[in-house]
């Protein structure tokens, strides 16, 4: 392994060190190593701890490990069941130890070659398609909330590119370093199964896909960490309370409504009689009733522009992936290597033409040579004809490869300049999404928050339109109602039938609109308890090797099939 490709992996191991930690009479961190046989099954396990903001004396510290060896100090220390007591001198104290004890996560591995399924020695050096599932079972079920301790599981490997090719990976993405591409994979199993969320059905597995010229069983890594939650202020999930809270109110208020169209129906029908004495009322009612439903048609008219907000919110997103994708691949360097690539070709290509040309020069000046002492034959006269076309056609491409040189390398020098303009670009889009959305980072950002987004000012402009279209239905049926008080004979059944109206349009507007909202309310209330005791089980994860660990990775390296 490269140089730099072990600095790739050292800083995506060293990355997850930085999760949150809880605050004990010290800080407690444990690394648990399993090594894993091809399929998944565990061959060892042990684990190092590292105890740190330690004051002199007595240090209490519970742990199930055995055959425990300080690493890197001569602290000496007494053990007393399940806690061991350290002779602390104030410095940081590493151990190790080993214990028997079943993982949080289970990894089980398959391979399958050309669509069968294979152990990997049994296909060594072959060439074909290669697909890996790496399957993970999340065991740290809590039986109290009914939910999985949330792990995020981060899965890593390196395939040459020199016998590996097309390579691909579900819920993750392939780095192409140049000589070696990084296969990353994120998985968390039990989240299905405690959200029923469908984009997340398929997250309790990586899936690796890729042609090779010569199959080689490559080294993977998997670290596990329970922390990924620990930090999330629950504060911001009780607004979804406050926000259900205010919809059951509107629901309870839009029922009595209803409940009160059907009794306005059966007393227009009693009051058939004095329709004449509503007269004056009916009257005001009505203009009251065209002046709400002009204003709800005003606003149902603007409200075409918050859609077009939630699609220019979705286009904005979508221009941050393409500039923030540009603007990496300007960093790494790819574009600067495509760049020189290009320019040495087109040297190479220049060195080319010249050469011909300078054939073609050579032939050129021969015949013309022979042309002054004696006439040329018709073959000689053609073929200095067609040489000459040969020497224009030659420098028309030196002269468009020279174009081109100067443009790739202008756009070369441009590079640095065209970074900083795309940073800025993409930190004016990543302020602008922040800022619409109402979330804290552009990390929170992804094509779930916008479509949650684009769903609720769907939600709202339907609501509006519902609202109108029933203020519509209101007025329209007052103006019957006005109608056939003038027209006490045949008014009666005009006024029945305005109020039958005016009953449907309530209607409509509370089954079609409020319930809607209502149940959507209360969907986001159903989420956001879960997400709460998914918080709560983050940050109630005491450690794997005792009960008083601040931060726990797991780190699995499945090697060769011996």
């Amino acid at each position: 392994m490269s140089n730099k490709i072990k600095k790739v992996y050292f800083v995506f191991l060293g990355c997850l060190f930085f999760l949150p930690v809880s605050s004990f009479a010290y800080d407690k961190t444990e690394m648990v190593y399993s090594y894993l046989n091809y399929d998944g099954s565990v061959k060892s396990t042990n684990v190092h701890s590292q105890l740190t903001k330690l004051s002199k004396g007595d240090i209490i510290d519970y742990t199930d490990l055995e055959e425990i060896k300080n690493l890197n100090g001569d602290e000496k220390f007494s053990r007393e069941s399940d806690k061991i007591i350290w002779k602390s001198t104030g410095k940081d104290i590493f151990y190790q130890g080993k214990i028997k004890k079943e993982l949080p996560i289970k990894i089980t591995t398959k391979y399958y070659f050309n669509d069968r399924e294979v152990r990997p020695n049994d296909i060594k050096g072959k060439s074909g398609t290669v697909k890996i599932v790496y399957q993970f079972k999340n065991n740290e079920y809590d039986y109290d909330s009914g939910m999985h301790t949330p792990f995020v599981i981060s899965t890593i490997s390196l395939l040459s590119s020199n016998n590996n090719s097309n390579i691909s990976v579900s819920s993750g993405k392939v780095i192409d370093t140049g000589k070696n591409s990084v296969v990353v994979g994120i998985a968390t199993p039990g989240l299905y199964n405690d959200l029923n969320i469908d984009e997340l059905r398929d997250m309790d597995q990586v899936v690796v896909q890729y042609d090779t010229t010569k199959y080689k069983m490559n080294e993977v890594y998997f670290a596990a960490t329970p922390k990924l939650l620990n930090d999330v202020d629950v504060s911001k999930l009780n607004k979804v309370d406050s926000i259900n809270e205010s919809m059951n109110t509107l629901q309870d208020g839009m029922n009595t409504l209803e409940s009160g169209s059907y009794s306005l129906d059966s007393g227009i029908n009693q009051l058939d009689n004095g329709i004449s004495e509503l007269n004056v009322g009916i009257e005001k009612a009505l203009n009251g009733s065209m002046d709400l439903s002009n204003g709800l048609t005003l606003v149902d008219q603007n409200s075409s522009k918050l859609q077009s907000m939630s699609d220019l919110v979705g286009n904005l997103y979508r221009t941050y992936i393409d500039n923030k994708n540009l603007l990496d691949s300007i960093s790494n360097g790819d574009v600067q290597r495509k760049y020189e690539e290009g320019i040495k070709n087109a040297y190479s290509q220049k060195s080319e033409l010249e050469t011909k040309l300078s054939g073609v020069n050579a032939l050129i000046t021969a015949l013309e040579e022979i042309q002054k002492t004696q006439e040329l034959s018709e073959e000689q006269s053609n073929q200095l004809t067609s040489l000459l076309e040969n020497k224009a056609q030659l420098e028309g491409g030196i002269s468009q490869v020279n174009a081109g040189i100067s443009e790739a390398e202008a756009n070369l020098t441009s590079l640095p300049l065209a970074a900083s303009k795309l940073s800025g670009a993409v930190e004016t889009l990543s302020n602008i999404l922040v800022g619409i959305l109402g979330v804290s980072s552009i990390d929170e950002v992804n094509e779930s928050t916008i479509s949650i987004f684009s769903n609720q000012i769907g939600s709202l402009v339907s609501g509006i339109h519902s609202l109108t279209e029933g203020s519509n239905t209101l007025s329209s049926g007052l103006r019957q109602l006005y109608d056939g008080s003038n027209k006490l004979k045949d008014g009666s059944s005009q006024l029945r039938d305005g109020s039958n109206q005016l009953k449907n349009g309530v209607v409509k507007i509370n089954r079609d609109g409020i319930q809607k909202l209502s149940s959507y309310s209360s969907k986001l209330v159903q989420y956001s308890d879960k997400v709460k005791k998914l918080i709560s089980l983050s940050k109630n994860y005491k450690g794997f090797s005792g009960k008083d660990t601040s931060n726990t990775i797991f780190i699995y390296k499945l090697s060769n099939e011996k």
